[in-house]
């Protein structure tokens, strides 16, 4: 006998599955695909999602993007330092704080900006094709109050 389950067999493996298991399989399926397709662009998966952010962001900074990603602020460095070496973003003083600059895509940059977009509306597509337009849509909204409760 198992000890998730009681003499009948029942028990913690009975009943509907957890939510946070099929997030976490949803997310890891939907990244890889992610991943997959960025390649072809020449970006990893987070310098994808880094220029994503840079594109929806209004001065962003280092600091901003390590809290947007929950990702370290050292790891973002580094594939800051990347994408600048790549010519995808480049830096910019911040008159507002000396002590961060500000990250701007280039048109390099923009132009991938564009594509990821484009490859992340394609996941989202391809994933929620077994919704309905209205469930699809209220995924979304129920997601959007899971990652605002969460504080992420």
């Amino acid at each position: 006998m198992s000890i998730l389950s009681d003499s009948k067999g029942s028990g913690a493996n009975s009943g509907p599955a957890l939510s946070i298991d099929l997030l976490a399989g949803v997310a890891r399926h939907a990244a890889e695909q992610f991943r997959r397709r960025v390649k072809g662009l020449g970006l990893t998966g987070a310098q994808a999602r880094i220029l994503y952010h840079l594109g929806r962001a209004d001065r962003p900074t280092q600091a901003w993007l390590a809290d947007q990603l929950a990702i370290n602020p050292v790891s973002v460095g580094e594939q800051i330092d990347k994408l600048a070496a790549a010519g995808f973003i480049c830096r910019a003083p911040n008159l507002e704080d000396k002590r961060s600059v500000l990250l701007q895509p280039t048109a390099a940059g923009r132009k991938a900006v564009v594509a990821v977009t484009a490859i992340g509306r394609q996941i989202d597509h391809e994933m929620l094709v077994c919704l309905s337009p209205g469930q699809g849509t209220m995924l979304r909204e129920c997601l959007k109050i899971v990652h605002e409760n969460a504080g992420l």
